[in-house]
């Protein structure tokens, strides 16, 4: 009776990892909003060290093929690192490893979204403390100055292409969250998705309307269709899309910049063209030695503009196709669990975030945590809120099973 007892009250308690993993991204969002550099630092480092322990609870628990599998991966990508380290001569410090660090972070977090459990008032948590940070944006908008510079509105993020994705990810929080919750969160859902929509504008993030434009798309989908999930080759084409845009984009760059069909997308500072030059010394810098093989960690890090431009440049062919398969295993293993509308907005909105690897690398590669509120999308799609207290559609397969279907604590 005491174990069951002890099962319910940890089925319905917020999640430690969780809260804090959330809280430490909305801290990240507001100090660099506020140029508070030293505390975004912190949150960022406390970030990876809370992900790490949180992995390692799992791992006491015990190994599956997914915590195997990323292992693998991590310590495959690590000696790419090491045999482009010894082969030029480059010493080994924390600064030089900080964007492996990044990249092994973000799969580890997709590995604890795939294997960790997630109760309904964690994933209600998760939301409602999105919006609260989504919030940040239209106050600093008003109160600070100096926010938008020639090239468009930044918030002091260190580009307008990062700040876009920031808001995407406000935007996509804000939108799941009007779909699901109800009163004064359903107006601030509206509002804060009102102002961010504009400010996604101002920055003249390309890549940034393009993931929106899928995420509005999914979005319509899912209220016309009302379909449990989503087609399994159809997640597969999206998460695989970043890739196939490399081929397509060397193809295509020079007619179209030539006959000017996309000139209305042409801004200072944001030629069509600007990828050419960055691919083409990535692919330079691969042609010597292992390159292709392991990469070039030492002058390939960073950002590459493709999230699977900087798996490729940094740890080489074998990481690359490990990775793809990876997240191709866990997003399909997350859409065929998925049975509500809830589930389904949440989904949509990690396929977006992923939809930004196609013009920037920031979910493996210096996103400041961005990887992480992506992978909150995964999180909430396993949380399987009860559609009839987020006033949703109840799915078919729910009306099957009947009204009580589905559990509060998801495995």
């Amino acid at each position: 009776m005491n174990y069951l007892k002890r099962k319910k009250n940890e089925a319905e308690s917020l999640n430690g990892y969780y809260v804090i993993e959330n809280v430490l991204c909305g801290i990240i969002v507001l100090t660099i909003i506020f140029n508070m550099s030293a505390l975004t630092s912190a949150a960022l480092t406390l970030s990876f060290v809370v992900v790490l322990i949180h992995f390692g609870k799992l791992l006491v628990r015990g190994l599956t093929k997914t915590m195997i599998f990323v292992i693998f991966i991590i310590i495959l990508s690590l000696f790419a690192v090491c045999i482009a380290s010894v082969t030029y001569n480059v010493q080994i410090s924390f600064e030089y490893m900080k964007e492996y660090i990044l990249f092994a972070t973000a799969i580890v977090f997709m590995c604890i979204a795939a294997e960790d459990t997630i109760n309904r008032r964690t994933t209600s948590f998760i939301l409602k403390f999105q919006l609260i940070v989504a919030c940040i944006y239209p106050i600093a908008y008003f109160i600070l100055p100096d926010l938008t510079s020639n090239i468009g509105l930044h918030f002091n993020f260190t580009n307008t292409n990062l700040t876009g994705m920031w808001l995407l990810q406000s935007v996509l929080f804000s939108f799941v969250g009007f779909m699901s919750l109800k009163g004064a969160w359903r107006i601030l859902s509206l509002t804060t998705a009102a102002f961010n929509i504009l400010f996604i504008i101002l920055t003249n993030a390309r890549n940034t309307y393009l993931a929106f434009a899928l995420f509005l798309g999914l979005f319509l989908w899912n209220l016309l269709k009302q379909k449990p999930r989503y087609s399994k080759v159809f997640v597969i084409f999206l998460l695989l899309l970043p890739l196939i845009f490399i081929p397509l984009y060397f193809w295509l760059v020079d007619p179209v910049t030539e006959n000017g069909w996309l000139d209305f997308l042409v801004s200072e500072g944001k030629q069509l063209d600007s990828r050419l030059t960055i691919w083409n010394r990535a692919i330079r810098y691969l042609n010597v030695g292992s390159g292709w093989l392991f990469g070039n960690y030492p002058y390939l890090q960073g950002n590459l503009h493709n999230a699977y431009m900087v798996l490729l440049g940094s740890y080489g062919t074998l990481t690359l196709i490990s990775v793809l398969g990876y997240m191709i295993l866990i997003v399909c293993q997350v859409n065929e669990k998925t049975h509500s509308s809830f589930g389904r907005y949440c989904l949509a909105g990690f396929l977006a975030g992923m939809l930004l690897g196609i013009g920037e690398g920031a979910f493996f590669s210096g996103g400041v945590g961005l990887s992480l509120v992506i992978t909150f999308f995964l999180f909430m799609a396993r949380g399987d809120l009860d559609t009839k207290q987020l006033n949703l559609p109840m799915s078919k397969e729910k009306k099957k099973k009947g009204k009580y279907a589905g559990s509060k604590y998801i495995r």
